[in-house]
């Protein structure tokens, strides 16, 4: 983060708990946890506000929290990866619904007829591993 940053960061954490805020104490601050992004650095504070067994931040708590926030956006975006489908189509109507549906009670007529299906699927571009 910059060093204007880090001074904003530390008048955040004055107001809460009149910490005077110097060039020496955002640069000693900017030595410790400047490498941070501003943003995580943030929300690393909030969390450490919120913790009662906290009551004056140091750079260790941020520094903490820190590593928190960070594996938790990891999580997120992971299972937002895992949560998004590949770009597909809509799988056709089967050309053969109506033997399908006359076949619902025979169970190899009807397994004969998925597999024409099957086929067509393939045939539609849809790969064969999709459609097992």
């Amino acid at each position: 983060m910059k060093i204007s940053q880090m001074s904003e960061l530390l008048t955040v954490m004055a107001a809460i708990d009149n910490r005077e805020v110097t060039p020496l104490t955002v640069g000693a601050w900017h030595e410790a946890i400047g490498h941070l992004d501003y943003g995580i650095a943030r929300r690393a504070l909030a969390a450490v506000r919120r913790d009662p067994n906290i009551a004056y931040v140091e750079p260790r708590h941020i520094l903490v929290q820190a590593r928190v926030v960070i594996r938790e956006d990891k999580r997120a975006e992971e299972k937002l990866a895992a949560s998004k489908l590949p770009d597909h189509k809509p799988a056709p109507l089967p050309v053969n619904y109506a033997a399908m549906v006359a076949a619902g009670t025979d169970p190899v007529a009807f397994a004969l007829e998925v597999a024409v299906y099957h086929r067509q699927l393939v045939a539609a571009g849809y790969s064969p591993e999709a459609v097992e």
